[in-house]
């Protein structure tokens, strides 16, 4: 049975969720999806922490700039915004006594999804870039809670070094219903013409 969540050996209350496992209730697809793991969950301190490796294969990386590819800054508040909307949703099923960590995949399908979650606003200062080959590691923690309105800390590193790192209010507006899961749909092969 692969469950949704997987506790960290020796972290006991901190859980990881890989990048399929995220592609089950998140709404974003490559190469938008600029969260590709999360490394640490932890419901207690409603902190989660993820990451996204930069790679000169990403569309975004060789437009900005070629000859001097980076990460482009806007796109390091998009992850951040989407490590805020992983944790967000998380919290969402924990909030109504649903322990990811215990359910298998199929079982979590059987639940609907939280509505689309929404940036409200973002306020990041950046102080460096991050190139092809580094790792930015994103993290966010609630800082606080209004209903369906959530402020986060955010920040991020690679390696050590600060990247960017600010604060970002994400909200469920009204308008957006839950969203009834499905299993991913998996497309099928095009091929050419012969």
């Amino acid at each position: 049975m692969t469950n949704l969540a997987n506790e960290i050996p020796g972290k006991p209350g901190h859980f990881s969720v890989s990048g399929a496992q995220l592609d089950l209730f998140r709404p974003h697809k490559y190469p938008m999806s600029l969260l590709e793991n999360v490394t640490d969950y932890c419901p207690a301190e409603k902190k989660l922490t993820g990451s996204k490796r930069v790679k000169l294969e990403d569309p975004y990386v060789q437009a900005h700039f070629p000859g001097d590819p980076s990460m482009p800054p806007a796109f390091v508040v998009e992850g951040l915004a989407q490590c805020c909307g992983a944790l967000m949703n998380l919290l969402f099923y924990t909030d109504k006594g649903i322990l990811l960590w215990e359910l298998s995949i199929e079982e979590f399908l059987a639940f609907p999804h939280p509505p689309y979650n929404v940036l409200a606003e973002a306020k990041v200062k950046h102080v460096d870039l991050a190139r092809p080959g580094e790792t930015i590691e994103l993290e966010a923690k609630v800082a606080l809670q209004r209903k369906e309105i959530i402020s986060f800390q955010v920040k991020a590193v690679v390696a050590g070094r600060p990247l960017a790192s600010g604060d970002i209010i994400l909200a469920y507006p009204p308008y957006t219903p839950l969203v009834p899961v499905a299993a991913p749909q998996i497309p099928e092969p095009v091929h050419a013409a012969r």
